[in-house]
């Protein structure tokens, strides 16, 4: 068994016969405290992401705010309710935008359902491409006003 800490969790991965027909292995998370959350967690091979992607990605306001917290937080995992909580979201929005990121492979999704947790994917290129997105898209006041406005505007018009 081979076991990746960060800093809060463990990540088991339970041997390499565990494999879904839909792909992803079957893994086990462990807190600290002993809490455990289970499931399959897909593992994708490394994949080239530049940062206008990150970008056209980062389609609405809820995973912009996303973006931003595992940058800020990199070593983070949470759940959709844990998440909805740090940034004053709906729980709904925040899962239905954290698996979209999840399917853009900029987040890594651990167990199911309600039990599913969200972490920010280990892949280095996906960090720099979402770094090189926060510095030149959101750093200065001017272009992250545009960018908001931008999004809202594409907002508006869905509804």
């Amino acid at each position: 068994m081979a076991c990746l800490i960060t800093e809060w969790w463990v990540l088991t991965e339970l041997g390499e016969a565990d494999y879904s027909p839909l792909g992803g292995r079957k893994v086990e998370l462990r807190c600290q405290s002993g809490s455990r959350f289970g499931g399959r967690a897909k593992v994708s091979a490394c994949k080239d992401i530049s940062t206008a992607q990150v970008a056209s990605i980062a389609n609405s306001i809820v995973k912009v705010e996303l973006l931003l917290f595992f940058h800020s937080n990199p070593m983070a995992m949470d759940s959709a309710k844990g998440l909805s909580m740090w940034l004053g979201r709906d729980q709904k929005a925040i899962e239905q935008a954290a698996n979209e990121l999840v399917e853009a492979m900029i987040l890594r999704r651990y167990g199911e359902g309600e039990d599913a947790v969200y972490a920010l994917a280990d892949d280095p290129e996906v960090r720099r491409a979402l770094m090189d997105f926060v510095s030149t898209t959101l750093s200065s006041k001017e272009r992250r006003n545009a960018f908001l406005k931008q999004l809202m505007r594409g907002e508006a018009k869905k509804q």
